[in-house]
């Protein structure tokens, strides 16, 4: 049955979008030159130009395919509800978060950047490989991610991140929410990807943490 459109559901609706997963790169990246990027010595335009180039190879460059799978009907909605549609457009999504980090690596970014981008682009390997047996929600993968980084840098630096942690726990908390009221997902699927989102960054940030220099 289709679900009333009413006053909750286009909170839902909105929430979804605002705190979508493909933004979940370049909001990292920000947060890491908001927090670390004097203690890195970077400039001013050192920071914008990462930000452009995770906006771009994150968000712009796979959006511009979207049109191009709903028009050969690779896709049937920009939603992408099924779990075998899917299957593409993370795999895209993937190539990209990876070409992101591959840009850093050849810009010689400092390794907190490299890593976060390569956290990404691991997470979202993941959560392809598990909708092949369930359709694990990727907005919680994305913000699980951003808050296990989060938490794994104020781990293995002294920096004040925990007003960061709480806003980002609260969103998560929206955004399964809004998931939830959608029928998006079921409740295992919006948990699953919550867990996994975070375990990969405090795993991966973990493997290279005496080499961060934060």
């Amino acid at each position: 049955m289709e679900m009333k459109k009413s006053k909750e559901y286009y909170f839902a609706k909105a929430i979804s979008w605002i705190f979508h997963p493909m933004l979940a790169p370049t909001i990292g990246i920000y947060i890491i030159n908001t927090y670390f990027g004097d203690r890195l010595h970077l400039t001013e335009d050192g920071e914008l130009y990462l930000i452009i180039i995770t906006a771009i190879s994150t968000i712009l460059l796979p959006s511009a395919f979207i049109p191009m799978m709903l028009h050969q009907k690779i896709i049937t909605s920009i939603e992408i509800k099924t779990s075998k549609e899917r299957l593409s457009p993370l795999f895209l999504f993937a190539i990209f978060y990876f070409f992101a980090w591959y840009v850093l690596f050849r810009l010689q970014a400092p390794l907190v950047y490299k890593t976060f981008m390569f956290t990404a682009g691991t997470s979202v390997l993941i959560g392809l490989g598990i909708n092949f047996l369930t359709k694990v929600s990727m907005h919680m993968i994305g913000i699980g991610g951003l808050t296990g980084s989060v938490y794994s840098l104020m781990l293995y630096s002294n920096a004040n991140l925990q007003l960061v942690i709480v806003i980002l726990i609260l969103i998560a908390g929206f955004t399964a929410y809004s998931r939830l009221k959608l029928n998006a997902h079921s409740p295992l699927q919006v948990y699953l990807g919550y867990v996994v989102g975070v375990f990969v960054a405090i795993c991966l940030f973990y493997f290279f943490k005496d080499s961060l220099y934060l």
